[in-house]
């Protein structure tokens, strides 16, 4: 129900290469995200459907326009979702996790 959620990644997940990991949860639920700037979740495929900022203005500008129901936004949030849904759900990441375990295996 929520219109816009702030993502921040903590130092210690950045310094791991890792982002925060509600990411794909807030995508899937279709609901746009502004995020402070993180160079490898930028550079990922899913850089492409989130917000980053780097000052109270740029938030507030992500604001007007994801408030604003701009018809931009909504396919980015929606292109966002379905991307989420088909390679970033629990039975994919099992999936890569078996086929890694079976050539690690075998």
């Amino acid at each position: 129900s929520s219109k816009v959620a702030l993502l921040l990644t903590e130092n210690r997940q950045k310094n791991n290469g890792m982002f925060n990991n509600r990411t794909y949860e807030i995508l899937m639920s279709g609901c746009p995200i502004i995020s402070d700037r993180f160079e490898d979740l930028e550079d990922s495929e899913l850089g492409e459907f989130i917000w980053f900022v780097d000052s109270e203005f740029q938030i507030q500008d992500c604001l007007k326009r994801i408030l604003g129901k701009d018809e931009m936004v909504k396919k980015k949030v929606k292109k966002g979702q379905l991307l989420t849904q088909q390679k970033h759900t629990y039975e994919a990441r099992s999936l890569e996790f078996l086929k890694f375990y079976m050539e690690l295996a075998f």
